[in-house]
């Protein structure tokens, strides 16, 4: 699915699938507003010069690749991973916002890359009932909001907010800029559980 109109592509109703890529030019965003499941398989990833939203109630299910061209991407219902998953706003030199605002789970990698200029805001807990395995995150700020689970690595590469626990099932949790305590109430970084992990902070 390719458009070059700078209105890009806007969709509702129930169910949606994605089995293709979905390109889009000129600036063109993805609205997707769904009541029922929206399904990005594996090969449904989206290159698109916009804007990637997802406003509906119902849930996703995805495996696919989503990058835009400094445009955000915004999540707001639960995410279940089916397959490792890649979201970038990363052009250059990199900006836009990556939001879940619903909960994300999924025994898969997940990797939000907002760029060198750009913002990850999590407000919806990661893994709280199937865990991601490795979990990276980049950007100018992180904002953390929720918990974060992983029964692999975790990886913050960027100014951190931190207003809710981290933990993995004994892999190496890795703050590669500042951490900044967000909130009144007391937080959690755990590496502990079956492994030996780490707790590194450069």
């Amino acid at each position: 699915l390719n458009t070059d109109g700078a209105a890009g592509i806007t969709l509702t109703g129930n169910n949606f699938t994605f089995n293709n890529t979905t390109t889009t030019t000129a600036g063109g965003p993805v609205t997707i507003n769904n009541s029922g499941t929206l399904t990005l398989s594996a090969n449904g990833d989206m290159n698109l010069s916009g804007a990637f939203n997802q406003t509906g109630t119902g849930a996703v299910n995805t495996a696919a690749d989503i990058t835009t061209s400094n445009d955000n991407i915004t999540f707001n219902s639960p995410v279940n991973l089916t397959g490792p998953a890649n979201w970038s706003t990363q052009s250059v030199p990199g900006a836009g916002v990556i939001t879940n605002n619903g909960t994300i789970n999924g025994a898969h990698t997940l990797n939000m890359n907002a760029g060198s200029l750009g913002q990850v805001v999590i407000n919806g807990e990661i893994g709280g009932v199937t865990r991601p395995t490795n979990i990276t995150f980049h950007g100018d700020i992180i904002d953390q909001n929720a918990p974060v689970h992983a029964s692999g690595t975790i990886s913050y590469n960027s100014t951190l907010n931190l207003s809710a626990d981290i933990d993995t099932t004994g892999a190496d949790i890795t703050f590669n800029s500042d951490i900044f305590r967000d909130g009144v109430n007391n937080v959690t970084v755990s590496a502990a559980g079956t492994g030996t992990g780490n707790i590194t902070v450069n």
